[in-house]
């Protein structure tokens, strides 16, 4: 997966290690190393962007998960996909 973003006016391109996970149609991903100090989580919930799969490129919101029920079923399902 690709990750497009604009921070400042400023396009980057960044190929992250990120795992993704769908729970009620939405696609949920969180960086390898974590979100909350990488740049593509800060540029992404402050302006958008794209992602890349498989050659398509996707317009996204980025936001942070709130939601408690969300907040539940997100991590079961990444542990899931990863077990």
């Amino acid at each position: 997966m690709y990750i497009l973003l604009t921070d400042d006016k400023t396009t980057f391109e960044e190929d992250n290690s990120v795992w993704e996970v769908t729970v009620d149609n939405q696609v949920f991903i969180h960086g390898a190393k974590g979100i909350k100090d990488t740049k593509w989580y800060q540029a992404g919930t402050k302006n958008g962007g794209q992602i890349e799969v498989a050659g398509q490129k996707f317009e996204v919101e980025y936001q942070a998960v709130n939601n408690a029920e969300i907040i539940e079923d997100v991590p079961e399902a990444f542990n899931k996909k990863i077990s």
